[in-house]
């Protein structure tokens, strides 16, 4: 096992440094709509051509309550194509919560509907609808169940034949209790829209779903026996493509309760399920859990991250697997604390522990993780939100390779008046990567290419080398120079800008080699800059313990 600390201070950058599939910031785009005062983003999806998609709803400040679901789509180059409403009328309260695309390029979305009649009540409505590349909508399937019952979808998966399942709760009033009880709903729905079969069960409580490849389908959630989240437990279930029950399996810890919220399938489909326990009594050490089962409901292991580590879909949180079965896990650390920081852990497909990294961008504030994805490389990237200098957040996004080492970081700010939440990471086949966050912002990072290092003009020219990088004690630089070349220096400056190291060299010829000390630096970011006065080139290294 690997476990590593990182404590950074974070100029806005894009780092990439080599051995690595490098990444940098394709373009940023932020969609200026005024259509409403908010825009919330709940859900994001990335289809195989590198269009993004938002799903959320929009409000305005006179009447916050009425809410408006709509989705927006923008191109692989940045450019707004669309946006639709659940209708144009916008006479009802409605939300989109989670959306999803298939093979075909076509869009699904779940979300609630409410009669602007009666939204002050406890009665909603699941709509699902299908969208093709242009935006027009292929059909609409609307589940409402009863007077006073309050349906809502969590999660929206689309099966290789392209079944689609819903995965939600319903929160109902039972007198005989005297109080509001949940139950799981599933929604089984096929290509044309037509509702297949309806599921529900009491005691029980979802938050995602997937298909295994015999498109069984499998839920992460909780038992929920009293009703209450302190006695729920970590729950997951297999169903059986008709809907029938095949098993369930609750992670049953003495003095402990829980839930899981992320599940996903491998090809021999084990299963992979992720989330959170905690103490019944005090809620005083909650731990991230993962667990694997095998297909039969067996459960082969389970791993728990350090104590008061915390995940939550979207805010603090994040789960994926890759093609070999390997687990990569993105929490935090004393959610509650103002400093709390990022947690990111690979596992081996056995459970092995490979990698931990505690990431802190250096600040005093929380850093949070809404995202993760993993690279045909198995490159980890993680995006989320940081709370930065004055007293606002900014999205930061870094890799790291499959040993763990760190290997890329972006920090972006929208501006220096409002803050910047991340909502979440997708990456297209190419391995683009694109961050969706709040106040309708979109981020692609595309990949390097190899000459992205080259010196064009200038005083160095051909392909400039910065080893080791990140560098503990010397700094090694390699580069050409064109005949004739000026008597150049080399600088470095911390990420305040103060000069830490200045190197005066002499007239290059030809292909250059230079070694720096820099033992006397302190552990950080440093940006180096060659130059002969007239033109330069700026490249920023790490400086570890």
């Amino acid at each position: 096992m690997k476990s590593t600390i990182s404590t950074l201070i974070f100029f806005f950058v894009c780092i990439s440094f080599s051995l690595a599939q490098q990444y940098e910031r394709a373009w940023v785009k932020q969609y200026q709509d005024n259509a409403a005062d908010n825009h919330y983003f709940n859900d994001m999806a990335v289809d195989k051509y590198g269009n993004t998609y938002t799903a959320g709803y929009e409000s305005n400040w006179s009447n916050y309550q009425l809410t408006h679901f709509y989705i927006k789509k923008v191109s692989s180059d940045g450019k707004p194509l669309w946006k639709r409403y659940f209708n144009n009328l916008k006479d009802s309260m409605d939300e989109a919560i989670a959306i999803a695309t298939d093979a075909d390029g076509f869009i699904y979305v779940t979300g609630t509907r409410k009669d602007s009649a009666t939204y002050g009540t406890t009665v909603s409505d699941i709509v699902t609808m299908k969208y093709d590349s242009s935006g027009k909508r292929i059909w609409l399937n609307r589940f409402h169940d009863a007077a006073y019952v309050l349906a809502s979808p969590k999660d929206i998966s689309i099966s290789p034949g392209g079944a689609i399942l819903v995965t939600g709760n319903e929160t109902r009033y039972a007198s005989e209790w005297g109080t509001y009880i949940n139950n799981l709903l599933l929604l089984k729905l096929d290509k044309a829209g037509k509702t297949l079969w309806t599921k529900k069960m009491d005691n029980v409580v979802g938050h995602a779903g997937c298909f295994d490849n015999m498109n069984n389908i499998i839920i992460a959630g909780a038992s929920d026996p009293g009703n209450l989240p302190q006695t729920q437990k970590p729950m997951v279930l297999k169903f059986k493509p008709n809907g029938n029950l095949a098993w369930s399996n609750v992670f049953n810890e003495y003095n402990k309760n829980g839930r899981f919220y992320y599940v996903q399938c491998d090809l021999l489909n084990n299963i992979y399920i992720n989330g959170q326990t905690d103490t019944i009594a005090f809620y005083n050490n909650p731990r991230i859990l993962t667990v694997k089962y095998n297909k039969a409901g067996k459960q082969l292991w389970s791993a728990k991250e350090v104590n008061s580590s915390f995940t939550m879909p979207f805010l603090y949180g994040a789960f994926t697997i890759d093609a070999k079965g390997n687990c990569y896990v993105a929490g935090t650390l004393n959610y509650a604390d103002v400093n709390s920081k990022r947690i990111v852990t690979k596992y081996a497909a056995g459970g092995v522990k490979k990698w931990t990294d505690t990431f802190n961008a250096g600040f005093w504030g929380p850093d949070r993780p809404t995202g993760i994805v993993v690279d045909e490389q198995q490159n980890v990237i993680v995006t989320g939100t940081c709370y930065y200098q004055n007293n606002r957040h900014v999205a930061i996004t870094n890799g790291y390779k499959k040993n763990g080492a760190p290997f890329f970081t972006d920090v972006y700010e929208l501006n220096s008046i409002e803050n910047t939440v991340t909502l979440g990471i997708q990456k297209d086949p190419a391995d683009n990567l694109y961050v969706a966050g709040r106040s309708t912002i979109v981020i692609k990072y595309g990949i390097a290419p190899a000459a992205a290092s080259a010196i064009a003009s200038g005083l160095v020219t051909g392909n400039l080398t910065l080893f080791p990088n990140p560098a503990r004690d010397v700094l090694n630089i390699g580069f050409t120079a064109p005949a004739g070349a000026s008597a150049y220096r080399v600088i470095i400056t911390d990420v305040s800008g103060n000069r830490a190291l200045i190197k005066q060299l002499g007239k290059p010829e030809g292909k250059a080699n230079l070694t720096i000390n820099i033992e006397h630096l302190k552990p950080g970011i440093y940006t180096m800059v060659i130059t002969d006065g007239v033109t330069s080139f700026t490249r920023k290294f790490i400086k570890e313990e």
